[in-house]
């Protein structure tokens, strides 16, 4: 029997790839019928196996199958990985013996659980949360013709959601469908994810079960699919430029040159074709950059900084040699970083620590830490932090404790920094700040949520009040069960698709990553990943207002300047070689009700490209791939246009910029 693959075997569809990483080579078990059993000893490494068994069913490393009273065994350390791991539970039967299983933090070594109720459990690294491992336990009661029947289980746990949920559940089956974009996709002109053509018990609210006969069959009706998905020419660029280059970082490429995955990529923001795009191959002793996660510059723009999120160190090299300039060990995962706008500082956040690192310009040795926890506190594990634009202040997401803070970056003792603490939900993930940096906004990735941190006074919108906090949910009306969602004045149940392009306002926001507010402190944009769509939020009401399609592993967000006044959130995906382009004003009359988005390019090399570097070619089921252009993350459009950037970048700088682009929250200086 063929089950539940849950790592990645990519896909090319038309001139778009979706899919991951390849597949360690290993003796295949199990013939179609039939169930192996698989131990679950789990060696976590730096991709592209992630959690590895080292036994390979259905093209997957990362599913075990065992029989009750087993014990899961979490490998962490060298040669597999150079970073800590922190594997935790995100789905189980609910009541079962030892669960959630939840360490207080990321370790190098070994941990164990013992599973003794029958159904699926699926965990998930804490520190990068699209690190995925599944154990089915079966009950060796449960056979067929002589043949082990899976069984999902009767009620199931999830991470982020408030009650148990039966198995034959809508988000249920959507976290599973999340496992298989992550790992399957067949090679063809339109969507058409591959499944376990395989039977399955499922149970419904009153615990009643139901034989899903082929989970494959029953997933692409459930889903809609295949679903046609047009090439990425030329005719689907935005109309209107953007300024200057897009820049991200392709993190899921394989290449070549270099043993660790991942590339920085620039995008010409005048003719949307990639300009350059390096992985710096000689730096790690060969390895090159190791999973670079997110990017920033520096002030005149010519020196990029990019955090290796598997390694330990922000590397800086030269915006268009590709030459690297020197490298910091800043601790470990390093995730994301930004700079400080009135000192050129970096400041880092630590995912697999308890930190936010400041390092001098230029990448130039650490000068302090602030600490993420309070004292007698355990791990933190900020992931996406955000700064104001005065360079005072940072917001970062705890992902272990499901809160973020707001430290004062000028604090006499930075071991005493936190100056607030909110809570957000399960896993909050990332940040972002408003313009005036009055408000904190935090992603929860698992409770599906963003939650507005007032920094001062109450400055959270709520109704015709200002409050201090407020949860801002992403699936209004939705529900977990039935799947039916009641919001967006329809009141009738919608069957949102994956790319939820056909879904209009109603489908919910699932697990939510990046999430910015445009520099004129107008809309915010939410990334959500499992829902391939986006929210938009109006900051002057802090509500969704609309909801749009994404592609799968939808996952950053950041704001550039749109050529002649106006700004662009581009928004990337992991499990996609595009990246979308959001206007929110395509009409220029200031209503931003008409946001849309209004073009996508790819991010693979082109016939001008500037590389150090070259696309590995893989053999699977369907003939040649690569990986080119996949793993889209971190983005940041340069030039910065952010309120408290932009007014310092150099003149040059700023020249195709228009006067309120300048000085994004001064409008009257332009008359």
């Amino acid at each position: 029997m063929r089950l539940l693959p849950l790592l990645v075997v990519p896909a090319l569809l038309g001139t778009v790839a979706f899919g991951g990483a390849r597949i360690s080579s290993s003796k295949p078990v199990a013939a179609a019928g039939e169930l192996p059993l698989v131990p679950p000893i789990f060696h976590l490494n730096d991709g592209p196996t992630w959690f590895d068994t080292g036994v390979d069913v259905s093209g997957t490393h990362s599913l075990a199958v065992a029989t009750p009273g087993t014990q899961v065994k979490f490998i962490v350390g060298p040669p597999d990985t150079l970073s800590d791991h922190d594997p935790d539970s995100v789905i189980w039967p609910t009541g079962a013996e030892g669960m959630p299983f939840h360490n207080d933090g990321g370790f190098i070594g070994e941990k164990s659980v013992t599973l003794t109720t029958p159904g699926l459990y699926a965990f998930q690294c804490t520190i990068h949360p699209y690190m995925l491992g599944a154990v089915l336990v079966v009950d060796p009661a449960a056979t067929s013709n002589g043949t082990l029947i899976p069984d999902f289980g009767k009620m199931l746990s999830v991470r982020g959601v408030d009650k148990p949920l039966p198995s034959a559940s809508d988000y249920i089956y959507r976290l599973v469908r999340t496992f298989f974009i992550i790992s399957n996709a067949d090679k063809t002109g339109s969507w058409m994810p591959r499944y376990a053509p395989a039977p399955i018990i499922v149970h419904d609210a009153n615990g009643v079960p139901t034989l899903i006969p082929n989970l494959e069959a029953f997933f692409h009706q459930y889903f809609h699919e295949p679903i046609a998905i047009p090439a990425i020419t030329d005719a689907m660029h935005p109309k209107v430029p953007g300024v200057g280059e897009v820049m991200q970082s392709t993190q899921m490429e394989e290449l070549n040159e270099k043993a660790y995955p991942g590339t920085v990529t620039f995008i010409d923001a005048n003719t949307w074709q990639v300009a350059r795009k390096f992985g710096l191959p000689t730096i790690n002793n060969g390895g090159g950059l190791d999973n670079p996660h997110n990017q920033w510059a520096s002030r005149d723009e010519n020196t990029i900084y990019s955090d290796e999120w598997f390694s330990n160190k922000t590397t800086a090299f030269d915006r268009y040699s590709g030459q690297m300039l020197r490298q910091t060990v800043v601790g470990l995962s390093p995730a994301h970083v930004m700079t400080r706008s009135g000192t050129d500082e970096l400041i880092v956040g630590i995912n697999g620590e308890n930190k936010l690192t400041e390092v001098a310009p230029g990448d130039n040795g650490v000068t302090k830490d602030f600490s993420a926890n309070l004292p007698g506190e355990g791990i933190a594990h900020p992931h996406a932090h955000w700064l104001s634009g005065d360079g005072n202040t940072a917001v970062a997401p705890n992902a272990n404790f499901d809160s973020a803070s707001l430290f004062n970056l000028n604090a006499p003792d930075p071991d005493l920094s936190i100056t607030k603490r909110a809570f957000v939900g399960s896993i909050p993930i990332a940040t972002g700040m408003s313009s005036t940096a009055d408000r904190a906004y935090s992603a929860g990735l698992m409770s599906n949520n963003i939650v507005c941190i007032s920094t001062a006074g109450p400055a959270c919108h709520d109704g015709g009040r200002l409050v201090d906090t407020k949860n801002i949910s992403l699936t209004k009306g939705y529900d977990y069960v039935t799947g039916s969602q009641g919001g967006g004045g329809t009141g009738l149940p919608v069957a949102f698709p994956p790319f939820s392009s056909d879904a209009g306002p109603a489908a919910p926001g699932l697990l939510p990553i990046q999430n910015a507010v445009s520099p004129d402190n107008k809309v915010m944009v939410v990334a959500n990943a499992a829902s391939g769509n986006m929210d938009v939020i109006d900051i002057a009401k802090d509500e969704v207002i609309k909801v749009l399609p994404c592609d799968p592993g939808c996952h950053g967000v950041n704001w550039g300047a749109k050529k002649g006044g106006g700004y662009y959130a581009y928004v990337t995906s992991k499990f996609a070689n595009v990246t979308s382009v959001v206007d929110p004003d395509p009409s220029g009359t200031g209503d931003i009700s008409q946001v849309a988005v209004v073009g996508k390019f790819l991010t693979d090399i082109g016939p001008s490209t500037k590389s150090d570097v070259t696309p590995k070619k893989f053999n699977g089921v369907h003939g040649e791939y690569t990986l080119d252009g996949m793993g889209g993350q971190g983005v940041i459009p340069l030039p910065i246009v952010y309120n408290g950037w932009v007014q310092k970048l150099p003149d040059g700088l700023k020249a195709e910029l228009t006067c309120r682009q300048r000085d994004p929250m001064n409008p009257r200086a332009c008359g």
